[in-house]
């Protein structure tokens, strides 16, 4: 006899681990007579199923968030005056990310989206910007200096006032304003 058998039927679950979540619904689909056999009854079964979309949701969201330092990390967050230095963003999606002010001194930015990003202020000083994608920032005022851009694409970004002593601007894309 299955001995998870009775113990979860009726129950919803939330926010489990991936491992335990598979671990509960089985126990909800596998029956106490065997493999073949479904335990409870038709509205047990499809509460089952809506707990299971529910937590691919939750997990699909948690793979898709970053935390660093405290902030979260991804596309349009508000990382105002956030202090990001040295921190290993490579890869990460902040395409139109507030980022007004933050403190990404060292930074690791290779291949980052930071499309249409709002880096106003913001201090780059060694950041690595390596094929990033800045198509849109607005880099007004930044300090990029001894940053890294080589082959980041600058198309329609705003480069006002932007101090890029030392910067490396080798194959850079887009008009430099």
């Amino acid at each position: 006899m299955n001995a998870a058998c009775g113990k979860n039927q009726g129950v919803r679950y939330r926010g489990f681990h991936k491992l335990v979540l598979v671990s509960v619904i089985g126990s909800l689909l596998v029956g106490c007579g065997g493999a073949d056999s479904l335990v409870g009854s038709p509205e047990t079964l499809v509460e089952a199923q809506d707990t299971l979309v529910e937590a691919q949701d939750t997990l699909v969201e948690a793979q898709d968030t970053l935390v660093v330092n405290g902030y979260q990390i991804g596309p349009k967050a508000d990382l105002v005056d956030a202090n990001l230095a040295g921190a290993l963003l490579q890869m990460e999606n902040l395409a139109g990310a507030n980022l007004a002010g933050a403190n990404l001194a060292g930074a690791n930015l290779f291949l980052a989206d930071l499309s249409n990003a709002n880096l106003t202020n913001a201090d780059l000083t060694g950041a690595n910007l390596t094929n990033a994608d800045l198509t849109g920032a607005n880099l007004t005022d930044a300090n990029l200096t001894n940053a890294d851009l080589l082959k980041a694409d600058l198309t329609g970004a705003n480069l006002t006032d932007a101090n890029l002593t030392g910067a490396n601007l080798t194959e850079v894309a887009g008009m430099l304003n």
